[in-house]
């Protein structure tokens, strides 16, 4: 029976989270105000190339969206141009 965790099948794939680029202290991706909940539960995972082309990251506050999670972007130099993932 296997035994891995999510962290070992990740480094498995030389694949890392971005959460570091993030310059707020206490992300917040999720909220419910219904419910009074919030929580950091969305997360962005490169390999290594494409992940130290990023330049800053974001949470968007949800505002008028309709979702109730705030989108995380992330933007990335690209030798020639600059590309905003949302």
């Amino acid at each position: 029976m296997w035994n891995l965790n999510c962290v070992t099948v990740l480094s498995c794939y030389v694949v890392h989270h971005c959460d570091n680029f993030l310059r707020d202290n206490k992300p917040t991706t999720y909220y419910n105000e219904h419910l009074n909940q919030s929580s950091f539960i969305d997360h962005i995972f490169m390999s290594d190339s494409p992940r130290q082309l990023i330049l800053n990251a974001q949470i968007v506050e949800p505002g008028a969206n309709v979702s109730d999670h705030g989108p995380l972007v992330y933007t990335i130099q690209n030798y020639r141009y600059y590309l905003l993932l949302l």
